[in-house]
């Protein structure tokens, strides 16, 4: 059975780099009864995947949740498994902070994308497997909707005083890294500095 789903998993790996799937069509291809998967199951799906080489982020092993049919994941070779769960962590949740000032506008450009990953990658001191993983979640991160503020909670609630300042500024350079402050990203800022006092 396991040789079997691992020939279904090989069956969809028929891309270079990566590609991106609704979680409900990625079960469709597999054969899969639910389109919901519970976190054993997204574990194990990982677990196939690294088999072939290939990632998935989010990746359950790292999340310890279950993925929703209308959740979009992107699969990844090379994979990229070799992750510090600590650091893993922060570092997504500022990422997925950082990209929401960064999109606010509307689209973040290749400079926007490359000054948050460097920060980030140098900040928490990430290994090259975290780094790309990094990149990758950044193309799901462009079709997703945000909760400024609960990602900025989110994040503060990990910081000490000083390091969310030391955010704060990030944040404010990633905004102005055009030159320019529109609006939305007064308004983004506003409500994550709210949430770092």
């Amino acid at each position: 059975q396991n040789s079997e789903f691992q020939d279904k998993i090989d069956s969809i790996l028929d891309f270079k780099g990566y590609k991106t799937y609704f979680v409900s069509d990625l079960c469709k291809s597999l054969g899969l009864d639910s389109e919901d998967l519970t976190a054993a199951k997204s574990k194990l799906l990982s677990e196939f995947l690294a088999k072939s080489d290939v990632s998935i982020e989010p990746d359950a092993k790292l999340t310890a949740k279950g993925l929703k049919s209308s959740d979009k994941v992107v699969l990844f070779r090379p994979s990229a498994n070799n992750i510090n769960l600590e650091s893993w962590k922060s570092s997504v949740n500022l990422l997925d902070l950082s990209m929401s000032v960064a999109l606010a506008e509307g689209s973040a450009d290749n400079k926007e994308e490359e000054h948050t990953i460097d920060f980030i990658v140098r900040h928490f001191k990430l290994n090259k497997n975290e780094a790309t993983r990094l990149r990758f979640r950044t193309i799901l991160l462009k079709e997703s909707k945000f909760s400024v503020s609960a990602l900025a909670k989110k994040l503060a609630s990990t910081l000490t005083m000083k390091q969310g300042e030391a955010i704060a500024k990030f944040l404010f350079s990633i905004a102005a890294l055009d030159g320019q402050l529109d609006s939305e990203e007064i308004a983004v800022l506003e409500r994550s500095y709210k949430a770092f006092n």
